[in-house]
């Protein structure tokens, strides 16, 4: 209930919160107070929204927001992106951000090479805290988790 969460933000001075991109832009809609005491606030999940990261930096400028990207086999975000306050309006997206330390991630084609920057590709992910494949699920791992394309054999 985003309500409890905002009262109990507000009763607790708590100052950090880690959530769902939905929850992030149901809070600052309907209940910005939530952050009063919080110092950051990691958001992810979902594409972050950033007319409503603009509207929460504008109503609390002490706020460090910060975006994560981690698919559900990294155990966690991969990526972060922190989130400069501006005051003109949001244009295009927030970013996914750079990888987190011990952690890596490269746009590729179709043959596992780099894309040139600003191309299309597939986003791949290495390093510590990926999972190792699907449990019983043999096929599908092999088909998602290839070996690192430069990495040592093996």
């Amino acid at each position: 209930d985003p309500a409890v969460i905002s009262a109990l933000s507000r009763q607790h001075a708590v100052t950090m919160l880690q959530l769902s991109s939905s929850l992030f832009n149901h809070l600052t809609d309907e209940h910005p107070d939530t952050f009063s005491k919080v110092r950051i606030v990691y958001t992810g999940g979902e594409p972050a929204s950033p007319t409503h990261v603009h509207r929460l930096h504008l109503l609390h400028p002490h706020l460090t927001i910060t975006n994560g990207y981690g698919p559900a086999e990294s155990m966690g975000f991969t990526t972060t992106h922190t989130v400069e306050p501006t005051t003109e309006p949001p244009t295009g997206t927030v970013p996914i951000g750079r990888p987190l330390i011990n952690k890596h991630a490269y746009v590729l084609d179709v043959r596992l090479r780099p894309v040139p920057h600003g191309t299309t590709g597939e986003l791949y992910l290495t390093g510590d805290g990926l999972a190792h494949g699907y449990l019983a699920q043999p096929a599908t791992t092999a088909s998602h988790f290839v070996p690192h394309p430069f990495g040592p054999p093996g």
